[in-house]
């Protein structure tokens, strides 16, 4: 169609405009016709659709915090190192690591159809870094057309891995009925009192001093549901770092829990009391 001069239009419905937009010959006037209107506001609105499409792609995590651990040569320790567990959605992507040596990533395929196309929704991300200082790796989170195997748009996530210096239990309640249950679990820091986002992978020992009043149980011993890290672990006889206590007589009792991994003997055992009431 003929360029239009910047100047200002007005909408007309006549019929007697010879191309898109033009003058018209009824009201003599400068106007564009609906016709031009509508292809205009397409082509504006193509981007907007674009953007809001990226936008509804998200992320679990932004920001992870894993615990180090000393390498060892126990194969059941390899198998459970620490680690997190991280969805994107909606869609099929695939996961890198920039930094393998820090992190690695594994996607945990959910059917036959995103094993066959190499992309998933989530992925499990271990901490491999062997170091005794603070590192830092990205993840990558790339969403695949499954029709033409494009690779879009890209979320992230910043893995950090450091030591633990200090830990502490996490109670809902500090006082129990006599027969019922508890979930406990371990809350770990760094050096800046930043809180690790998971302990999965790591071993625990958790004592009861007081073993008339209160019971540890593993979780798997009961009907809470735990990760499947915690129920692979327990099932080698390692406690991790949540469990449950059952209240079994009235009284004052003490929950205690240590951090049981090599390179952490320094680290102060953390403890609670709890009260049995009838």
């Amino acid at each position: 169609p003929p360029s239009i001069p910047l100047v200002p239009f007005i909408l007309c419905s006549n019929r007697s405009i010879c191309s898109i937009c033009s003058i018209c010959s009824i009201c003599s006037k400068m106007t564009i016709s609906i016709r031009c209107l509508l292809a205009l506001a397409l082509a504006l609105a193509l981007p907007i659709v674009a953007a809001a499409q990226e936008e509804d792609i998200k992320i679990s995590h932004v920001n992870v915090l894993l615990p180090w651990r000393q390498d060892s040569t126990d194969q059941d320790v390899e198998m459970a190192a620490p680690q997190i567990l991280i969805r994107a959605m909606p869609g099929c992507f695939v996961w890198e690591s920039s930094n393998p040596s820090v992190a690695v990533v594994e996607p945990q395929y959910r059917n036959s159809t995103e094993e066959m196309h190499g992309c998933s929704s989530r992925a499990i991300v271990r901490a491999a870094w062997q170091q005794q200082k603070r590192a830092k790796a990205i993840v990558k989170a790339k969403k695949k057309d499954l029709i033409t195997g494009n690779l879009g748009y890209d979320l992230r996530c910043e893995v950090w891995v450091a030591p633990i210096e200090s830990i502490v239990i996490l109670t809902t309640v500090r006082k129990l009925s006599l027969g019922t249950t508890e979930k406990i679990e371990v809350q770990a820091f760094d050096s800046s009192n930043n809180v690790f986002s998971s302990l999965a992978g790591l071993r625990f020992d958790w004592t009861a001093p007081n073993r008339d009043i209160l019971r540890i149980l593993p979780l798997t011993q009961t009907k809470v549901a735990g990760t499947q890290a915690q129920v692979d672990m327990e099932r080698r006889g390692m406690l991790t770092d949540s469990v449950q206590i059952e209240g079994v007589k009235t009284g004052r009792g003490r929950v205690t829990v240590r951090l049981n991994e090599m390179g952490y003997e320094g680290i102060g055992m953390a403890a609670v009391n709890i009260n049995v009431s009838r």
